[in-house]
């Protein structure tokens, strides 16, 4: 089975997309986590799925961090 990355991101820029671009040269299978963004990040994320083929499951807010206790 190949590796899969899975990367958070919260209202992220274009840096996001490069990163994705180096770790699809290394064929690795890249989910990113749409973490309560705002609107205006919509772009990229959508980017993201149409051209990169990258799954993004989308938090309608953010969750941050989640304390157990």
């Amino acid at each position: 089975m190949n590796p899969v990355v899975i990367i958070p991101a919260l209202n992220p820029d274009e840096k996001l997309i490069l990163v994705v671009e180096e770790l699809q040269k290394q064929d690795l299978h890249t989910i990113v986590v749409d973490d309560g963004s705002d609107a205006e990040y919509a772009a990229i994320f959508e980017l993201l799925k149409s051209k990169y083929a990258c799954d993004v499951c989308t938090h309608p807010s953010n969750c941050g961090k989640q304390n157990p206790l």
